[in-house]
């Protein structure tokens, strides 16, 4: 109890203690809120960084399915081609065959290696 005396000396009274009380409080709100404002912000700026670096992710991301697009875009054409070529190589290999022609059977030129070689690079010519 004599500190409180003491204070109310210092003070000079209930009403300059009072006041105090609420100087004290006012300030100590102050600088509550200042803090509390101050966290905001910084978690403010952390949420824009992230928001930036999920922006740039999702940039790199659109851009690497556009890639991916053009390469099965690609893949899927060359491989129509590659069809198609072994369609025409199975039809140089049944006509080599089914190929009844006497020359076809000499012993010099008429294996069907030589033959299917000869069609294939008439086949280019075309």
């Amino acid at each position: 109890m004599p500190i409180l005396t003491i204070i109310l000396t210092f003070l000079g009274g209930w009403r300059n203690l009072v006041a105090a009380g609420l100087l004290a409080a006012m300030v100590g709100s102050l600088l509550y809120y200042v803090n509390e404002y101050d966290n905001r912000g910084r978690e403010i700026v952390a949420l824009e960084r992230q928001l930036v670096d999920h922006k740039n992710d999702v940039i790199v991301l659109e851009t690497n399915i556009g890639l991916l697009k053009d390469t099965l875009t690609g893949l899927n054409n060359r491989l129509a081609e590659r069809s198609g070529d072994l369609e025409k190589f199975c039809a140089i290999l049944a006509d080599v065959k089914a190929s009844t022609d006497p020359k076809d059977d000499e012993p010099v030129g008429g294996t069907a290696v030589p033959l299917t070689f000869e069609r294939l690079k008439k086949m280019e010519a075309k």
